[in-house]
């Protein structure tokens, strides 16, 4: 990794971005089967092949880089890469897929590779400044909705299975078109979004605990019971807890 990124508290970018990386690596040869993150991931690769094959993933070309979009996924994703690996990338806030999408193929994002290319593998120390001014006008044109994001909070907060949608009657749209709204921000479905928030908060803590109960981890994430949590698990990460563990973290 050449250099990482995070940027301030209480600034504009620290709303949507959690890091950002740049690395590169002469004659890569790999391919990876990665669990379904809590994350939007946008990714300029600059040299060589890079693929990533999943759900909400985008893919565009410009005679100087490639760009690649990557929203929530309800399954696990792959990435491919070979030759010489120069990507810079960016790990962001779940709703960053729809903010980040319509930007694709325009002049303003074409723009940003470029100069984050400049910036990250030319210039002897990270400026804070400028990729502040930099990477603002990527989120300047539209807020997510309040009931969407209000929904979010509520989904991020509740580790109870019965809190769901159907609780939050008092909005002043319909549930039917609530849900089409947050689809829309975050590519899934608010069951969806919290089926995966769990099971990304269970990978969490057990790297911190290595517990051997999952019983015990599955409550503490908000599954009822242990098959539930087993079978959502698989479905996001490809395969048991167990086998996820063990191979991850041992």
């Amino acid at each position: 990794m050449i250099a990482t990124y995070y940027p301030e508290q209480n600034t504009t970018l620290a709303q949507y971005i959690e890091i950002i990386w740049a690395d590169s690596t002469p004659h890569q040869a790999a391919s990876h089967w990665h669990h379904a993150p809590l994350f939007t991931e946008l990714i300029f690769n600059y040299e060589g092949a890079f693929k990533m094959e999943g759900d909400l993933i985008i893919n565009t070309h410009s005679s100087s880089h490639q760009t690649l979009l990557s929203g929530l996924k309800k399954s696990p994703f792959k990435t491919k890469l070979s030759g010489n690996y120069i990507n810079i990338g960016f790990i962001m806030k779940p709703h960053c897929y729809s903010l980040i999408k319509q930007h694709l193929n325009t002049p303003l994002l074409h723009q940003i590779a470029e100069a984050l290319y400049d910036h990250f593998f030319n210039q002897p120390t990270i400026d804070s400044w400028f990729l502040q001014q930099l990477l603002k006008p990527l989120f300047s044109s539209k807020n997510i909705p309040t009931p969407v994001s209000n929904l979010a909070f509520h989904l991020s907060n509740s580790i109870e299975e019965k809190k769901r949608i159907q609780t939050l009657e008092s909005h002043t749209i319909s549930n039917k078109h609530l849900i089409s709204l947050f689809k829309k921000t975050y590519g899934i479905t608010p069951n969806q979004f919290l089926q995966l928030q769990r099971v990304n908060q269970a990978i969490t803590i057990q790297s911190q605990k290595n517990t051997k109960n999952l019983a015990a981890l599955a409550l503490e994430v908000g599954f009822f019971d242990q098959s539930h949590f087993i079978r959502t698990f698989k479905k996001f990460c490809g395969e048991t807890p167990q086998k996820f563990f063990q191979r991850n973290i041992g």
